[in-house]
């Protein structure tokens, strides 16, 4: 990507992996935090929509925008880039070159070293922040547990003296009408609250009848119900 003359404001937001319409908000931001500083922002992008034409950004204007939308680790890359840009090309004017040999070619050549640097800055930008998006959405669609997770030993019910029902894999699977495999995996996704309950030969699960879901709840009324109701003969 050249960016000798500018940058566009599509080009700004292929850098910064968003929209134009963002861009221009982040211009329009820039413009009023440094008026001072950057007074022709607005001025540009108006003369822009006036003339059909794309509107150049130079670099320093174009850190100026990025970092008034909040990317302030992108903004200060371009930054550094730019200050390393600066740094490569100083030395070519500064020594003047012995006669008979192509300066111009040099200097083209340094350029293009610079071209070639940005546009791989560019492009690990770009990966790094596609990398990050990724993270933060499979962040947020994580599987989440209620409560405290399945496998965290309480105390037996015989220890705490509780009163209310404890439920085992086969009663909640029976008043929903499931398997036992498919209640033992609900509770291990949702992490319902267990004690251990000491029976012949090991120690069994028994879930507390109110620390489990409200659904679960009301299909054990239920069921219960069902079986306290007289038959009809």
């Amino acid at each position: 990507m050249d960016t000798s003359e500018g940058m566009t404001i599509r080009e700004i937001a292929e850098i910064a992996n968003t929209s134009e319409k963002t861009i221009r908000e982040w211009i329009k931001t820039a413009s009023e935090k440094l008026p001072e500083v950057l007074p022709g922002l607005s001025a540009k992008t108006a003369e822009a929509q006036e003339t059909k034409k794309p509107a150049l950004f130079t670099v320093d204007e174009v850190i100026a925008i990025i970092r008034a939308g909040g990317r302030a680790t992108l903004a200060d890359l371009l930054a550094e880039n730019a200050r390393r840009t600066a740094q490569a090309a100083l030395p070519a004017p500064v020594f003047p070159a012995p006669a008979g040999l192509k300066v111009q070619e040099d200097v083209l050549g340094i350029y293009r070293d610079i071209i070639s640097q940005q546009n791989s800055l560019v492009r690990n930008l770009q990966r790094q922040v596609k990398s990050l998006e990724r993270r933060l959405e499979e962040y947020e669609h994580r599987p989440r547990r209620v409560g405290k997770p399945s496998g965290v030993t309480l105390p037996s019910p015989d220890e705490v003296g509780a009163e209310e029902p404890f439920l085992s894999f086969h009663d909640i699977a029976t008043a929903l009408g499931c398997t036992k495999e498919n209640v033992s995996h609900l509770a291990a996704k949702e992490g319902w609250k267990f004690y251990y309950h000491t029976v012949f030969g090991g120690k069994q699960k028994r879930f507390p009848l109110s620390e489990l879901p409200p659904r679960i709840q009301e299909a054990w009324v239920k069921y219960q119900e069902s079986q306290e109701a007289p038959h009809a003969e």
